[in-house]
């Protein structure tokens, strides 16, 4: 084991965290841009930004009661040995909480 290799692993972690929440930050900026203008894409040199639509589904009390039953079926199955299951490894790094 060499502490370089975790050593990068983690900084690549928490700059890509870093990056990504300031992706977010920008995002309503960027759409707000593009509203005011009446534009719904923009090319850009990196590549192209487009406001697409995507549907959020509101379901019926019968649906969302199904739901539980079938998550209730779900937790059954996992205590009483019906539901079976895999176990794999995975790497996780968890960056330090830093005291400002």
């Amino acid at each position: 084991m060499t502490k370089a290799s975790f050593d990068r692993y983690a900084d690549i972690k928490t700059q890509i965290k870093a990056l990504e929440e300031e992706a977010e930050t920008l995002k309503p900026q960027i759409l707000a841009e593009m509203h005011e203008a009446g534009s719904d894409k923009v090319e850009h040199e990196f590549g192209n930004f487009v406001i697409t639509k995507k549907k959020t589904w509101q379901f019926s009390d019968r649906y969302d009661a199904m739901k539980d039953g079938l998550k209730q079926l779900e937790s059954d199955e996992k205590a009483d040995g019906t539901a079976t299951f895999e176990e794999m490894e995975i790497l996780m790094f968890k960056e330090k909480k830093m005291d400002v």
